[in-house]
């Protein structure tokens, strides 16, 4: 088996979640947070035989880096990468001693349902680093909706606002850690709910859950 370059992306994006990552058998590989404030699960091309545990997940990415386009090969307790006359051997981890997802999450209805545009995500990002607030706040006012990167205890800072020219009338502000969203570049459709939640889907096949900041309102 050869590991897809959409699937490597994915894994690097997954480490930045959690650490370690157990992959069970099928296509879907899901990561979850020590905080539980991020799960995370995708679809990829490769179907996997059997469930598998990897301590160190940004470890095993710099081993699988050394080789050109490596052959992956599954073993009980290991897998080998092969490339040409190279061949690395990589032992797996107890699955007990990783974090898991051992639920999954349903949330295809919410409260708000926004598409963000790859470049409004970076700006979100880069506002934030800028202005030096952690918060992004999906706010209607009974009219329109907009994206605020701001600090909801000082009206008077400096703050980003993105106009989604999406009309809503309902009245809410649903705030997000920035620090929270760590999502592979893309489009994305963000469904939140009043409950605390929101679901980013990339096209890309991969979706996340996101827990909502408790400094959030909704009339």
């Amino acid at each position: 088996m050869k590991l897809s370059p959409n699937t490597v992306n994915i894994l690097k994006n997954f480490a930045t979640i959690q650490p370690n990552l157990i992959v069970n058998a099928g296509s879907t590989i899901k990561t979850l947070a020590e905080s539980k404030s991020i799960q995370a699960e995708a679809q990829v091309t490769e179907t996997f035989d059997k469930a598998f545990g990897i301590y160190d997940l940004n470890e095993f990415l710099t081993v699988y880096n050394l080789l050109e386009d490596p052959e992956v090969t599954f073993f009980d307790d290991h897998l080998t990468l092969t490339s040409g006359n190279s061949k690395m051997t990589y032992r797996f981890a107890e699955t007990k001693n990783l974090t898991s997802p051992t639920k999954s999450i349903k949330l295809d209805e919410g409260d708000v349902t926004v598409n963000l545009a790859e470049n409004q995500v970076a700006s979100i990002r880069s506002a934030a680093a800028a202005l030096g607030h952690g918060i992004v706040g999906f706010i209607g006012d009974g009219k329109k909706i907009k994206i605020v990167v701001h600090d909801p205890s000082g009206s008077n800072a400096n703050k980003l606002e993105i106009d989604l020219e999406q009309s809503t009338d309902q009245t809410f502000e649903l705030n997000c850690q920035v620090a929270e969203i760590k999502v592979l570049p893309g489009d994305y459709e963000v469904i939140l709910s009043k409950k605390l939640l929101s679901k980013w889907v990339n096209k890309n096949t991969v979706v996340y859950y996101i827990a909502l900041d408790t400094k959030s309102s909704f009339n």
